[in-house]
C-alpha cells in the first residue's frame, strides 16, 4: 500500500507528465476542467489543442455535449467581441451524405473561431429543401431514397444555433443552374442576347469536367420572380438568421467575349426584357429604341424625327439598382423596389443593394441588422469571410 506522502508524489509526477506530454500523447482524452476555455483574439478566437478530441468523446453523451457547445459558444463570442473582426464567416455547401455528419462539420468551424455561416441552400440547379415539400422547379439536394422529409437546411441552421453562431441562408438568385435552364417549361425564362443565345450555349457542356454549367435567368420575367419568392418563402418558414442572393447579374464570358462592343452581345433580347425596355418610355420614343436593338445604332435624323429618349415624365428615371455605400452597423438602407426584394422586405428583414464597386459586386441580402450584402458575403465594416466552406 502507498503511504500519504508516497500518494503525493505519483500525483506530482503524473500532473508533470500530463504537463509535458499532453493529454493526446498519453492516448487519453482531457477533461473539461482541463482546457481552458479563455480565447485569444491573437490566436484568431480558435480553440485549444486537445478541444476536438473532448467533443468527440462528448458525442456519446448529448446533455454534456449541449452544455458544453453553449459554454463555447459563450467564450467565442466574448473573444469575437475584442477582436478586430467581429465577425468570421465561412460558406458551407451540404450534399445529401452530409446529414448525419453536420456536428463533426459544425464543431470544426466553431473551433477554427467562424461565429457565422453562408450555408448555400439554391446552388447549381438544387435547393436544400426537403423533397416532401419541395414545391419550387429546383431539385432537392438530398434525394437519395428514404431522405424525402430529410431537412438539412433546418438541421443545419439548428446546429450553428447551439452553437451560438449565425446561420444566413445563400443563394444563387439569376444563375438557376443547367436543371433549371433545359426544363421546356422553363426555356423562355433564360436571358437572350441579340444573337438568340442563351448562356447554356456558351459555356461549357454539363458533362465537362470544368464544374458547374451556368445558366442565367431574364430578371425581368415573371416566372424567374415566382419561383424565387417560392424559394424564398420556403427558407424563412426555416427561420435563418438572413436571406443572401448572389448571382445578380448577366453572364460573365472570358477574353474578348467579355467586353460588350455591340447592343446585340447585351442580355435583352428575351421577350419579357425587350418589352421592359421598349415601354419604359412613351411613343414615339419606343421606335427609336426598337431601331436601336434591331440595327444596333440610331441616325441623327431618326433622333430628330422621333424625339430624344425620355421617360414618361418628360425626365430621366431613376436608376432601378445602383451601388451604395456601406452603413454603419446597425444602420437601415432602404431596399430596391422590386418584387423579389419587397417578397422579402415582408418578412420584417431588411435589404441593402450591394455597395461595393469591386469583388462583391452582384449581390444583395436581407439581414436581421440592414449591412451591406454583394457577391462575397454579407460584410459590414470590419469584417472577414473565407472561401470556399469546410
Amino acid at each position: 500500500m502507498f503511504k500519504t506522502s508516497d500518494t503525493t508524489i505519483l500525483r506530482f509526477l503524473w500532473g508533470g507528465l500530463k504537463t509535458s506530454l499532453g493529454w493526446a500523447a498519453l492516448g487519453m482524452v482531457a477533461p473539461a476542467a482541463a482546457l481552458d476555455l479563455a480565447l485569444s483574439p491573437a490566436q484568431f478566437c480558435q480553440a485549444p489543442a486537445g478541444w476536438g478530441e473532448h467533443l468527440q468523446s462528448l458525442r456519446a453523451k448529448p446533455a454534456d455535449y449541449l452544455a458544453t457547445l453553449q459554454r463555447w459558444g459563450q467564450s467565442l463570442r466574448a473573444c469575437r467581441a475584442q477582436s478586430a473582426f467581429p465577425v468570421q464567416a465561412v460558406w458551407l455547401r451540404l450534399h445529401a451524405c452530409d446529414g448525419p455528419h453536420l456536428p463533426e462539420i459544425f464543431d470544426r468551424m466553431q473551433m477554427r473561431g467562424y461565429n457565422r455561416v453562408y450555408l448555400e441552400t439554391l446552388y447549381d440547379g438544387r435547393i436544400l429543401l426537403p423533397a416532401a415539400e419541395n414545391n419550387t422547379p429546383w431539385q432537392s439536394v438530398a434525394n437519395r431514397p428514404g431522405q424525402a422529409k430529410q431537412d438539412l437546411m433546418a438541421e443545419a441552421i439548428a446546429a450553428g444555433r447551439a452553437r451560438g453562431m449565425q446561420v444566413y441562408a445563400w443563394k444563387h438568385a439569376l444563375n438557376v443552374g443547367y436543371a433549371y435552364g433545359v426544363r421546356p417549361d422553363r426555356e423562355a425564362v433564360l436571358a437572350r442576347n441579340g444573337h438568340g443565345k442563351t448562356s447554356l450555349d456558351l459555356l461549357p457542356d454539363p458533362n465537362s469536367p470544368t464544374g458547374e454549367v451556368q445558366a442565367f435567368a431574364d430578371p425581368t420575367h415573371p416566372q424567374i420572380q415566382e419561383d424565387l419568392r417560392l424559394a424564398i418563402a420556403a427558407t424563412l418558414q426555416r427561420q435563418p438568421d438572413g436571406v443572401l442572393l448572389d448571382y445578380i447579374r448577366y453572364v460573365r464570358q472570358t477574353g474578348g467575349a467579355s467586353i460588350a462592343t455591340t447592343v446585340r452581345d447585351l442580355w435583352i433580347y428575351g421577350e419579357t426584357a425587350r418589352q421592359a425596355f421598349l415601354t419604359a418610355v412613351p411613343p414615339p420614343q419606343q421606335e427609336l429604341r426598337e431601331r436601336f436593338l434591331t440595327q444596333g445604332f440610331v441616325t441623327a435624323n431618326e433622333v430628330a424625327r422621333l424625339g430624344a429618349p425620355q421617360s414618361r415624365g418628360g425626365e430621366r428615371p431613376p436608376p432601378q439598382s445602383q451601388s451604395c455605400a456601406p452603413p454603419p452597423l446597425g444602420g437601415r438602407v432602404d431596399p430596391p423596389a422590386s418584387p423579389l426584394a419587397r417578397a422579402v422586405v415582408a418578412t420584417g428583414r431588411r435589404v441593402c443593394p450591394n455597395g461595393d464597386r469591386g469583388f462583391f459586386g452582384d449581390g444583395w441580402g436581407a439581414g436581421g441588422t440592414g449591412r451591406v450584402a454583394g457577391r462575397g458575403g454579407v460584410f459590414p465594416r470590419g469584417e472577414s469571410g473565407d472561401r470556399p466552406g469546410v
